[in-house]
C-alpha cells in the first residue's frame, strides 16, 4: 500500500463509497451491530446515501447492547462495484447518530486496509470476525496527518476528515465508547478527486 502526500488542493467529486443497487460493492461492514432485530440497525445503512438522525427512521448502524457494555467497535466500507477495488483516498465524512444511549465516541482512529487482497464478502457484514481479512486488526493501519475540519466531533453535523492519501480497498473508523454509552453512525462517505493532483514524489496520479 502506498502513502502519498498531496501538495495541492483539488475539488471533491463523486462519492465512490455509496451503495450501488444490484452490486455487492461498496459494502458497509462493522465489528459488531445491535443484535435486536426490531432496531433494524445494520452496517448496510453506513453507505446507503441517507443521513437521518431521526430515531424512528431506523437509518443507522449502532453497537448498542444492554447496559452499553461494549467499549470499542469499528465501522467501515469496502470499495468496489463488480469486484473489490483499490482507490486512492484522503478524505472521509462521518455522520454520527445520537439518542439517549448513543453518543459520539470518546476517542477514535481512522484506519485503512493493508492486508492481503480478497474477493469474497464477510459472512456477516454486521459482525465481521477474524474469519475474514477485514476482521483481523493487524491488517489495518492508522492514517497519518489526520485532521478534523470542524475541530471537535459533532453529533448533529457531518464530520469532515482529511489525511495523507493512501491506496486501499477499505476504510474504517475505530471508536472507543464513552462510559455507559454506545456509538451510532447514520452515514459514512468518501469522494473522488475531480482533477489530477501532483504528489510529492513528482508524479501525476488519477484516483
Amino acid at each position: 500500500v502506498t502513502t502519498i502526500r498531496v501538495s495541492n488542493d483539488t475539488e471533491l467529486g463523486d462519492k465512490f463509497t455509496e451503495f450501488k443497487n444490484g452490486f455487492y460493492w461498496p459494502l458497509g461492514i462493522a465489528s459488531f451491530t445491535n443484535p435486536l432485530g426490531k432496531s433494524q440497525d445494520s452496517a448496510s445503512e453506513l453507505n446507503d446515501g441517507i443521513i437521518s438522525r431521526e430515531n424512528l427512521d431506523y437509518n443507522r448502524w449502532c453497537n448498542w447492547v444492554g447496559g452499553c457494555t461494549r467499549t470499542e467497535d469499528w465501522a467501515g466500507i469496502i470499495f468496489g462495484l463488480e469486484a473489490v477495488t483499490n482507490k486512492y483516498i484522503d478524505n472521509l465524512d462521518v455522520d454520527f447518530y445520537l439518542d439517549a444511549s448513543a453518543e459520539v465516541p470518546a476517542s477514535y482512529v481512522i484506519e485503512y486496509y493493508d492486508g492481503e487482497p480478497f474477493t469474497k464478502r464477510p459472512e456477516d457484514p454486521d459482525n465481521v470476525d477474524s474469519g475474514h481479512p477485514t476482521g483481523v486488526n493487524e491488517n489495518w493501519k492508522a492514517v497519518t496527518n489526520l485532521v478534523l475540519a470542524e475541530g471537535e466531533l459533532s453529533g448533529t453535523e457531518t464530520n469532515h476528515f482529511s489525511f495523507d492519501m493512501v491506496e486501499t480497498c477499505a476504510i474504517r473508523i475505530r471508536m472507543q465508547c464513552q462510559s455507559g454509552k454506545c456509538v451510532g453512525i447514520t452515514e459514512m462517505s468518501a469522494s473522488d478527486k475531480l482533477d489530477e493532483f501532483r504528489a510529492e514524489m513528482g508524479k501525476f496520479i488519477r484516483p
